[in-house]
């Protein structure tokens, strides 16, 4: 089994493919380096240009440096490189220093404060500094209390931020218009009392402070959570729910939730960016361990120039490695100063020359504008590089390093390396390695393939392709990391397939790969093998594979990769893979064009790929596919068995996991799938085939491959269709629901009353003939103009609320027709039961007339008007009641008031002006009054009044609406009438009977005889002496 010796084993792979290749001996490292991307810009002008390695190692010995310092900054993101590029230029400086003339220190990113300033002390005389490395040993010792630290941490970061504080805002003074000044000030004048509440402090002395004390005191290499080395950082001012920050200062709280969490987080990182940009937890570090003092009588910046003045004596140079100036914290700004310092005054060179190269982040040098000024150039690890291919043509290079320098082992690499003391081109010391027992297969490892005669075994250069996309892909673009290519594509591999190899059961399932697409799901899927069995194969073809979109793009894979892993040779076509064609540049501006337009079967293929592999799926797409799905259900629905009117299902009803648009979708809406994760590819096929068929052919059926297509069509939607049904009636029901309560408040507006909850009684309750009477009269109360207003306005919408309960629980011809055959009253019935709290605006599409119209009676609305009118109504029959008693009898009431109409009049008495009207008009009044039906409103009324308290609001309202208040009003205005007709009566009683007082009536009655008997006789004799005459 000779290919397992091409597998490395777990410790070499440990010891020569590290997680960070600057760890690494230099053997190791030169033994894997491959030239890096790089490029330069000019510090002075911004203009920036590809280099090579050799131009930046000649950039550093240039004998050009008149000033005596010569500081060469190393840029790039993180895990790209800068690092490794450090200790590259250092291997290559020590190369070439056969005569001492420069005196390295080479500060390890894993290295404490205190191996750092062990490093710098190194070069000077034991002896003669003692005190100095005892003083400094003293103050660094490892044996701090890290408790006692952070506490001294944070008060120094106290001071730091007190400072920077007055600093900012003599700025503010300076420039009051500055709005982000003041930011900054307001920050730092208030973090320090906010990290140090007496409810938060425990918090940030547990939590935050501790990382950049461990980071100082242990170095990193001791800290297993790289993230500990890290500046501060947003969320680490963000307080855990744990933290109940109610119980804080309110200063506190108010700055919590002014400052730090406004514009969706912008003030934290406002926060952390100016704790960071200041470098307060390197000044912090630096005050804790005295780093700033005199220790033994020299500061360190001091120590740094001694050896300078030493060097320059003895005419060498001194050359400073910093291989992660990040992680120095607590001597950074000491450093900075160190690395500028110039050694040459006034034309004479009192220190001796230094060079500098320090790997910093991206951006480090934007903030830092004299080490930016005195560097003049920025070099750079580049990630971003020209093309796709280049990156995967870097990556397979380093992969192949990789793999040769684990297979020759560590103990040979050194010796090789030491054998031929380091001088020697790599490709000179160290070359391929070969088995040498494996003849056998030459055959295997040629189809494997090979970089610079390495065996790319157990890769291919199709399987670094596919692990590198999935390790290097950010933003949809691949980007060159050294770091992510040694963890996800070559130590995930090989550490975790060995054994499984050499048990015959490569590749395990602990190696993740992408999901494959749907065509080659299903071709798994028709393996006739065990699951086991087909899940390794479908890692092999999904990986060595490069992830093929066809089950004819497996015989792409070499049948001896097959062979190797101990799969049997699938029944496929094995070949060469075929060379991409190369499209002009006028052919790929119109196939974007196209493509932006309106997707071929391709894009929307690609996209279906990226979307299961975990790629948000745009929202253009993701809304044809939607509409697709929505036209193939809306076809397939069987509206008349719904028994309603047809209610299509639209794009808002089809969720689609994992793509955009999902926050504008219906609730409850239809799930193609529970995630993006199609294992068997089926979702994928059904996808493909409904956006093909309806969006992309229109619904034509006239394409190749329809008849598929219809196939997988039929299947989506036998698939979806429960859930479409279910949508479907949740939302009828719940129109029904929301329609039948408007109706239900309508009927009863009119005066319908539910009597029982038979569909016997709901029928007629709901749909019946309604009658409202006249308008009110003249002279009626608001209340009672109000409520005719609403019943004439129910009246008149009452045929459209019924149209929509039939559109929800109607029978209708054909999925167009408008006019019902028949209502489910059974589903009616129900919906009126239905407590369901269910907004009609949402659940129904009405217009805006109708909506209007239904705002001003909804029962909310009603009820009080209806409470009104009944208050007005009773105050009325109190009225009456008051003016003719309990039981007066209309017709009595009636003769007696016209009786004493008739004797004001003819006496002469009737006083027109006081009671508004003539007798006649009166009399009129009188007769319209006996006309009224006023004693079955008074009836109806007293049930209402005596059972309004004990009966629900709807009841109260069907009985009120009954209720006829023009005989009310027609009654409450004669009774207004009569009471002056009555109190003129009285009034002209009351002036007779003064008139006459202390009158003897029968006196006067017989004296009014005899007089008329004396006037009787007279009219006697001269009728007499008349005809006498």
């Amino acid at each position: 089994m000779s290919l397992l010796h091409y597998w490395p084993v777990a410790d070499e792979i440990n010891a020569c493919i590290k997680h960070e290749a600057e760890g690494a001996h230099d053997a190791v490292l030169l033994a894997v380096h491959r030239p890096s991307p790089l490029s330069y810009k000019l510090i002075s002008s911004g203009e920036k240009f590809d280099a090579s390695e050799e131009e930046l190692f000649k950039y550093l010995v240039t004998e050009d440096v008149p000033s005596g310092t010569h500081v060469v900054p190393i840029t790039g993101s993180s895990g790209v490189g800068k690092s490794h590029m450090v200790r590259i230029l250092n291997a290559r400086l020590q190369s070439m220093n056969e005569d001492g003339r420069y005196v390295v220190i080479r500060i390890p990113k894993s290295a404490s404060l205190r191996r750092v300033v062990e490093l710098i002390l190194e070069k000077l005389p034991e002896e003669e500094y003692a005190q100095v490395r005892a003083e400094f040993s003293k103050a660094l010792t490892e044996d701090l209390d890290i408790d006692t630290a952070v506490i001294r941490f944070q008060r120094e970061l106290d001071i730091a931020l007190g400072q920077l504080a007055k600093e900012l805002e003599t700025r503010v003074k300076a420039n009051p218009r500055e709005a982000a000044i003041k930011e900054q000030w307001g920050h730092a004048a208030a973090l320090s009392k906010f990290m140090g509440d007496a409810i938060l402090v425990d918090h940030f002395r547990s939590n935050v402070f501790p990382r950049f004390v461990q980071r100082a005191i242990a170095g990193q290499q001791q800290i297993e959570n790289e993230a500990l080395v890290k500046d501060f950082l947003p969320e680490d001012l963000v307080i855990p729910d744990s933290i109940d920050i109610s119980k804080a200062a309110h200063t506190t709280i108010a700055y919590y939730n002014r400052n730090l969490l406004i514009r969706e987080g912008e003030g934290l990182k406002t926060a952390t960016r100016l704790l960071n940009e200041n470098m307060l937890v390197d000044q912090a570090i630096r005050q804790l361990f005295s780093l700033h003092q005199s220790l033994g009588g020299m500061t360190l910046q001091e120590v740094i120039l001694e050896i300078r003045r030493r060097l320059r004596e003895q005419g060498r140079e001194l050359v400073i490695f910093v291989e992660d100036f990040k992680a120095l914290t607590g001597i950074q700004d000491i450093l900075l100063k160190v690395l500028i310092q110039e050694g040459v005054r006034d034309g004479v060179q009192d220190l001796a020359t230094m060079r500098s190269v320090i790997a910093v982040t991206d951006g480090y040098l934007d903030t830092e504008d004299t080490i930016a000024t005195r560097a003049k150039r920025e070099w750079k690890v580049e990630s971003e590089l020209s093309s796709p291919d280049e990156v995967l043509r870097r990556t397979k290079a380093l992969v192949a390093a990789y793999l040769n320098a684990a297979r020759w082992g560590f103990k040979q690499l050194v010796r090789h390396f030491e054998k031929s003391n380091g001088k020697k081109e790599k490709s000179t010391w160290i070359g391929p390695y070969m088995d040498p027992d494996g003849s056998n297969d030459a055959q295997t490892l040629a189809a494997f393939g090979y970089e610079e005669q390495i065996p790319l075994f157990p890769y291919t250069e199709a399987a670094i392709h596919q692990l590198a996309r999935s390790a290097l892909t950010r933003n949809n673009a691949l980007v060159f990391t050294p770091r992510f290519i040694i963890d996800n594509v070559l130590r995930s591999l090989l550490l975790e397939g060995r054994t499984s190899f050499e048990m015959g059961q490569f590749p395990p399932p602990s190696i993740n790969t992408p999901p494959p697409s749907a065509e080659i799901a299903q071709w798994l899927a028709s393996l006739p093998v065990s699951l086991e069995i087909r899940e390794r194969y479908r890692r092999v073809v999904s990986i060595w594979g490069n992830l093929p979109r066809t089950a004819n793009e497996v015989g792409y894979i070499p049948k001896e990769v097959f062979d190797a892993f101990k799969l049997d040779r699938p029944d496929v076509e094995f070949k060469v893979v075929p060379k991409p064609e190369q499209k002009s540049t006028a052919e790929q501006v119109q196939t974007t064009t196209v493509l932006q337009s309106k997707p071929d079967d391709d894009t929307l293929r690609d996209t279906l790929e990226k979307w299961v592999q975990g790629e948000r799926m745009p929202q253009t797409v993701a809304n044809q596919i939607r509409n697709s799905i929505a036209i193939a259900l809306n076809s397939s629905m069987d509206w008349t068995s719904e028994r309603c009117e047809k209610i299509s299902i639209e794009r808002k009803h089809i969720s689609i996991p994992l793509s955009a648009g999902e926050g504008n979708l219906a609730a409850n809406p239809i799930k193609i799938a529970e995630s993006h994760e199609d294992q068997s590819g089926q979702v994928r096929s059904e996808l493909l085939a409904v956006t093909r068929l309806f969006h992309l052919q229109s619904g034509k059926h006239t394409y190749e491959g329809a008849d598929e297509d219809m196939v997988w069509v039929s299947n989506l939607v036998d698939r979806l269709m429960p859930q479409a049904i279910s949508v479907h009636r949740t939302e009828t029901q719940q129109r029904l629901v929301a329609s039948v309560r408007l109706l239900q408040t309508n009927s009863q507006i009119l005066g319908l009353s539910l009597r029982g909850k038979t569909l016997g009684s709901v029928a007629p309750f709901l749909f019946g003939k309604t009658s409202i009477p006249k308008s009110a009269p003249p002279g009626s109360s608001s209340a009672f103009i109000e409520w005719g207003a609403i019943q004439e306005q129910a009246q008149k919408i009452r045929p459209e609320l019924i149209q929509i309960v039939a559109s929800s629980s109607g029978c209708f011809q054909g999925v167009t027709g408008k006019t019902p055959y028949a209502l489910d009253m059974e589903r009616v019935a129900s919906a009126l039961q239905d407590e369901r709290i269910v907004q009609a605006n949402n659940a129904l599409e009405l217009s805006n007339e109708l909506r209007t119209n239904l705002a001003t009676m909804s029962e909310a609305r009603v009820t009080p008007l209806a409470r009104k009118f009944l208050q007005e109504a009773n105050t009325i029959k109190n009225k009456l009641i008051a003016e003719f008693g309990e039981d007066f009898e209309k017709q009595e009431l009636v003769d007696e008031l016209k009786g004493l109409a008739d004797q004001l009049s003819s006496s002469g008495a009737w006083p027109t002006d006081e009671i508004g009207m003539g007798a006649i008009a009166f009399k009129n009044r009188c007769d319209e009054f006996r006309s009224t039906a006023i004693r079955e409103s008074l009836s109806m009324l007293s049930n209402a009044m005596d059972e309004g308290g004990g009966q629900v609001e709807s009841q109260l309202l069907s009985k009120i609406s009954r209720l006829d208040a023009t005989p009310l009003t027609v009654a409450f205005g004669f009774s207004e009438v009569a009471r002056k007709v009555v109190r003129a009566a009285e009034k002209r009683a009351s002036a007779l009977e003064s008139q006459f007082e202390g009158v003897d009536p029968q006196a006067e009655t017989d004296e009014i005889h005899k007089q008329f008997k004396i006037l009787l006789e007279k009219f006697d004799t001269f009728s007499n002496e008349g005809d006498a005459s």
